[in-house]
């Protein structure tokens, strides 16, 4: 998995950080989403997650491409995420963990990387 943290320039009590995940397998996907939804950040707060996704292959319609979205909910027994899709034409949807590592490993075509997950904790 490729990850880089950068901390933010805003200034505050606490320092927001990002880090970027590229998860690879089912396994550091699930792994991610574990640490995420089950470790809180210092002050007892989760993180928030962010998806740059292919809608197409998240199974939410072929005619947008990439797309950023927070993820609100893992069920580890299902094996789905909740994508809080932000778009005006769609919908909140619980996507597979198949087709959501499937949409991520999608490449950018601007960049030429692959998608992935943005995870933004407080410091």
């Amino acid at each position: 998995t490729s990850s880089t943290t950068t901390p933010s320039t805003t200034s505050s009590t606490t320092t927001p950080s990002t880090t970027i995940h590229r998860p690879e397998t089912l396994g550091e996907l699930n792994w991610f989403l574990e640490d995420h939804f089950l470790t809180p950040d210092e002050c007892g707060r989760p993180s928030l997650v962010l998806c740059n996704y292919n809608m197409a292959l998240a199974g939410q319609g072929s005619w947008w491409g990439g797309h950023i979205s927070p993820i609100a909910a893992y069920n580890s027994r299902t094996g789905h995420v909740l994508v809080l899709d932000v778009w005006m034409f769609t919908e909140p949807c619980w996507v597979s963990l198949e087709m959501l590592l499937a949409a991520t490993q999608h490449k950018d075509p601007d960049s030429g990387l692959p998608r992935g997950f943005v995870r933004v904790t407080s410091n």
